[in-house]
């Protein structure tokens, strides 16, 4: 670029023209998002000015006329290819890239420092904060760790340190132990800080920081922009600052005032920006547009109706595959380890969706924005609070904001779009402003929502599923085994964000109306009896509806997943179970049934003495089923990283579980519960609770298809009705009704792991993690946020060390040389000599297996058939297995004798493995763990059980003329894991299994469940010609539950990795996880009957129970 008119008079035409042409060259370089190096008289290229204001500097300072080689404003930087090529000669540290790191942190390219006679005298103007805090860890960046130290600067040591503080979990304490011992340690001159606090005054420059912003205890307003200034609150008018005693005041006049309540708010921008300052991360965002399968499956939220509905709608924001889609979480915790302590910490969380399956929703990508001070939650007046939230998502949906793309070398201006809400169902209503309580409690259904209320068990029940039914089933107008009701009504359709509008009409509009002292009551209001007229359960219009994108929305609050699957499953085993205080089946439940007039079978009948007694019910287990139930809990074992141990849950004594977790919830209701009434309850009670186990895998699935949900949502309805038709009206609360909307809001928004709290939840217990303070654990959590925040940045730049973002996987299988050898053994092994019969079947097996070897196979087979005109099939199969391996050699021998040429793999095989061999007890393959059966005998976990699919030629008999090819499964359990050498550095390793005979020791049951018996074995007398070794690349994991009534047999329950997502490209995977019992459906009519259902048990007898325990019992069932 011409240079000439720096020299010109500033109102020259040439000099002006110049000036447009440096400021459009200078903002297109630069890769800060508002500020660049002004470069004019006063300036100096010490100060970083807004880019709308470069021209004005210029035209009226003048440009500096010794500045004519612009090296601060990227002359010399032609893209971060050519950054980190240089990067070795400029640094003068071994792997430190941390002059890369604060380039990217601050927005700037690389440039030589200023030189004395930029900051002479004749200038008034000194650099700003934020240059001044780049020099400072620039200079920090180029400082020798201590005089000679050629491997550290004193930067990258901190933040090496600072990493491994936060990947282990250090306290604050510890690390200035360690500092002051290092200090210790190292030469004379050292440049280590002297404690955490001074470590995180230096990172704090980087610009990860959080503002406090003072609220009114009442949760009206914040003392914001406008209001910054107010002492007092313009709603409720309550004091801004704590008030102290008079003996207190004047010991306080010099200390800061204290406000009543604080939230700290964590700006999204920065963050959302920081991931494209690396070309890695800002590949990644692109993900969605560049890397995703596209076959109409829905795997993740790019393939859902809801992101491409906005796609159609603003064609302008989907054009761009940089700009974000969002998700918002928020729900309480108590941050201390004492739960005796009420205390209610409320965080919001933000996480973008433009990421892949392996890394949506996973901390490192998830944005800490608001956390709200306790003890108490803000309830409906969260509102308040989302202010922040809003104005920001506000600006990034309607301006946008310059953004560096480090991937193109370009500036951009990214957007933002917030998709939908995750939080559990309480917080579902405090966001959307729909009470979850009473009797229009279902936010779908709205003010359609069937519910009844029970006098005696003094609660609200939700039926009337048959809605969902087609309108000509039989259920419809099967009045004697539902409510004594006739059925006519359709279901009822979701509203559009359009509709609600309209259905608030102008109630909030004003916005301080919902802070009004008329709203503090915390009484929840009831109908009066007999009135059925409730308009609806608006408490608030939602703020996100300032948001002009949220109105057009198709889903905007989600039902989360795990927490209804936790109440759900929970109901069902109190019940089952008639654990004390918690089923749903008791005195009043009964006379509820008396009062609707349904189930005359199961109406209480008058004992005289306060004393009546309750028939036993269908759905309840009697003393030996409870006892067969829970020893096959307590006895269970699971594969590593599968499950927490659930038999320290089950206590044998009172017959009951205590101590269940979400994800123990999960398991529970997804594959032991059905394991266990499959034989324990009858078969009309087992079946649809089944039923309702598969629904939740299947849209638990990773992996979903739209005719599948079709045919899902017929299947949930009917599950849900052959419920009501056997447990009582008490068992259904609001958690049993959302089911019937879980499958239609999979339709829309796809898949539950990009929208359920497991990731949230563990997030929370991080944050958790963080309280090092009980006087102040907010503070606690902040600090700890931005370091971790901080350290996330880093570690991007930290490589070969150990991080979050590149920690292995629990199960890693990456062995030491990849290419030699598949998986990894746990330990080094230990060598033995093989015997001649498992060498034979050892070395068979690998042959059979070997793709180079097909042709040679084809051979031998048909020179068997040349000698043996006569043979059957099978026997031709039978000579081939037996003396292959032996052909084989000879042959090889033969033509390299006769100076063929072979490959190094044919040459190989044929010689056979040595006699040498190497022997695991454990061994990692495929994302999982195996161990020998052996090695787990004194263990927990259960990680023998394998599963093989091959395809083979099946014989009935030895006289069977009509093989059949197919794919056969096969079920065993591993015994041996064996390493086999070959020459030119071959290794094969093999797992030696016991496996079942499908002809005796395998069967399915009437619900579809494969079962397997150890008593029928293969290859019991371990000959050469068994065939007991199986490829470990081959090997799928598995795992058996005793069943609780059948002895000798063991439900099969198969499993996959549990970061295994079907999407193309690379992807980690981690532990494992379940496949649900998605068995053919079997037809409702072989379990349930055209008349009644039998709602008593025979040969059972029920109980007596006393009224004067009924109030307790109702009080702890109303608890629950």
């Amino acid at each position: 670029m011409d240079k000439g008119w720096i020299s010109l008079p500033r109102l020259h035409p040439e000099y002006i023209q110049g000036v447009k042409d440096f400021v459009k060259y200078a903002c297109g370089i630069n890769p800060n998002s508002n500020e660049i190096m002004c470069p004019c008289k006063k300036c100096r290229n010490v100060k970083l000015v807004k880019k709308e204001v470069l021209g004005e500097h210029l035209m009226i300072d003048g440009f500096l006329p010794s500045y004519t080689c612009w090296i601060f404003h990227g002359e010399f930087v032609a893209s971060p290819v050519a950054r980190t090529e240089d990067k070795g000669q400029s640094d003068s540290f071994e792997g430190d890239e941390m002059h890369e790191l604060l380039y990217d942190a601050f927005g700037i390219p690389p440039f030589v420092p200023p030189t004395d006679d930029t900051t002479g005298s004749s200038s008034n103007y000194g650099p700003d904060e934020k240059t001044k805090k780049f020099f400072s860890l620039l200079k920090e960046a180029e400082r020798e760790l201590y005089p000679g130290c050629s491997k550290f600067s004193t930067l990258s040591f901190i933040v090496r340190l600072l990493h491994i503080k936060t990947l282990s979990g250090w306290t604050d304490k510890s690390f200035t132990m360690l500092l002051e011992l290092l200090k210790e340690a190292f030469p004379e001159g050292d440049t280590l800080p002297k404690s955490f606090y001074a470590t995180r005054v230096l990172l704090k420059n980087l610009g990860l920081d959080y503002h406090k912003v003072d609220a009114c205890p009442n949760d009206c307003s914040l003392y914001w922009k406008d209001t910054a200034d107010k002492e007092n609150c313009i709603v409720c008018h309550h004091p801004r600052y704590k008030q102290f005693e008079k003996e207190e005041i004047e010991a306080k006049k010099k200390q800061k005032k204290i406000p009543h309540k604080i939230v700290r708010y964590f700006p999204l921008i920065p963050s959302l920006q920081r991931l494209f300052m690396t070309s890695e991360t800002a590949s990644l965002m692109k993900w969605h547009a560049a890397g995703r399968t596209n076959d109409r499956k829905m795997r993740h939220p790019a393939d859902t109706p809801v992101w491409k509905h906005y796609d159609n709608l603003y064609p302008d924001f989907a054009c761009e595959p940089r700009n974000v889609r969002l998700g918002l979480a928020s729900d309480g915790f108590n941050p201390f380890k004492s739960m005796s302590i009420s205390y209610s910490v409320w965080p919001v969380i933000l996480t973008p969706y433009n990421l892949p399956p392996w890394l949506c929703m996973k901390q490192p990508y998830m944005f800490l924005t608001l956390l709200i001070d306790g003890p108490n939650g803000p309830g409906d007046k969260i509102d308040t609070y989302l202010r922040l939230v809003v104005d920001e998502l506000k600006l990034l949906w309607e301006i946008g904001v310059d953004t560096y793309d480090a991937e193109s070398n370009q500036m951009f201006r990214m957007r933002a779009l917030f998709l939908w809400t995750m939080n559990d169902f309480p917080a579902l209503a405090m966001l959307s402003g729909w009470s979850t309580k009473g009797a229009l409690a279902c936010p779908p259904c709205n003010v359609q929502t069937r519910h009844r209320y029970l006098r005696n068990s003094r609660k609200m029940c939700y039926m009337g599923h048959r809605r969902w039914l087609s309108m000509d089933h039989r259920f419809r107008k099967d009045a004697a085994s539902f409510d004594g009701t006739v059925e006519y009504d359709s279901f009822p359709t979701r509203l559009s964000g359009t509709d609600v509008l309209k259905q608030l009409g102008s109630r909030f509009d004003n916005k301080l109306v919902e802070n009004d002292e008329s709203q503090k009551s915390t009484k929840r209001r009831r109908t009066k009896k007999g009135d059925d007229k409730v308009a609806d359960n608006w408490k608030k219009k939602s703020i996100f509806f300032e948001l002009v994108t949220w109105e057009f929305n198709l889903i905007r609050h989600n039902i989360d997943v795990m927490h209804n699957e936790k109440n759900v499953c929970d109901n069902i085993l109190w019940t089952i179970l008639d654990v004390d205080g918690k089923g749903k089946d008791h005195l009043n439940a009964r006379r509820d049934m008396v009062d609707i007039g349904m189930r005359k079978a199961l109406h209480p009948i008058n004992a005289g003495n306060n004393k009546f007694y309750l028939p036993h019910a269908c759905f309840a287990m009697d003393s030996r089923e409870k006892t067969l139930f829970l020893t096959m809990l307590k006895n269970l074992k699971v594969p590593d990283g599968y499950a927490s141990n659930i038999s320290r849950c089950v206590n044998l004594k009172k017959g009951t579980l205590f101590g269940l977790k979400s994800h123990d919830s999960h398991i529970l209701m997804q594959q032991l519960l059905p394991v266990a009434v499959r034989n324990l309850l009858p078969k009309h009670v087992a079946k649809p609770l089944i039923d309702l186990s598969n629904l939740y895998s299947r849209i638990c699935s990773k992996t979903l298809e739209v005719e599948e949900l079709d045919s899902l949502q017929s299947q949930i309805a009917l599950t849900l009705c052959q419920l009501e038709r056997i447990f009582p009206p008490s068992f259904f609360d609001i958690m049993e009704h959302l089911p019937i909307h879980l499958v239609e809001e999979a339709k829309i928004a796809g898949t539950v792991q990009y929208r359920w709290m497991y990731f949230v939840e563990r997030y929370l217990r991080t944050l958790k993690s963080y309280v090092r303070s009980k006087s102040n654990p907010e503070g606690s959590i902040a600090q700890g946020y931005l370091v971790e925040e901080c350290m996330t940045f880093c570690a991007r730049y930290l490589h070969g060390v150990e991080s979050k973002l590149h920690r292995p996987v629990r199960n890693n299988d990456v062995s030491d040389n990849p290419e030699v050898l598949m998986g990894r053994g746990l330990g080094k092994g230990k060598g033995f000599v093989l015997n001649t019969t498992s060498r034979v079947q050892a070395h068979r097996y690998v042959l059979s297996n070997s793709i180079a070897i097909i042709p040679y196979r084809e051979e031998h087979r048909k020179l068997i058939r040349r000698k043996h005109r006569h043979l059957k099939d099978y026997d031709v199969d039978r000579c081939h297995n037996e003396e292959f391996p032996k052909w084989f050699k000879s042959h090889v021998e033969q033509l390299l004798i006769a100076g063929i040429e072979l490959s190094d793999e044919i040459k190989t095989l044929a010689m056979g493995p040595s006699d040498k061999a190497n022997r695991y007890s454990g061994y990692l393959i495929n994302g999982a763990k195996y161990h020998t059966k052996s090695r787990e005998l004194r263990r927990k976990t259960q990680n023998s059980g394998i599963m093989v699919k091959a395809n083979t030629c099946s014989y009935a008999s030895a006289k069977d003329m009509n093989p059949v090819d197919g794919e056969v499964t096969y079920y065993g359990y591993v015994t041996d894991i064996v390493e086999l050498y070959y020459s030119y550095d071959r290794r094969y390793v093999l797992f030696k299994c016991d496996w079942i005979d499908n002809n005796k020791g395998l069967r399915h049951d009437d619900f579809g469940f494969t079962l397997v018996n150890f008593k029928h074995l293969l290859y019991t007398k371990n000959e050469e010609r068994d065939e007991p070794f199986v490829l470990a690349s081959q090997a799928q994991q598995i795992f058996y539950i005793q069943d609780p009534v059948e002895d000798d047999w063991n439900v099969v329950v198969k499993m996959k990795p549990r970061d295994l997502y079907e999407v193309c490209g690379e992807q980690p995977v981690g532990e494992a996880t379940m496949e649900g019992f998605v068995h053919e459906d079997v037809h409702a009519s072989l379990f349930f009957s055209e008349g009644d259902v039998n709602w008593v048990r025979q040969g059972l007898s029920g109980e007596i129970v006393d009224e004067a325990t009924m109030d307790a019992e109702l009080d702890a069932d109303m608890g629950s």
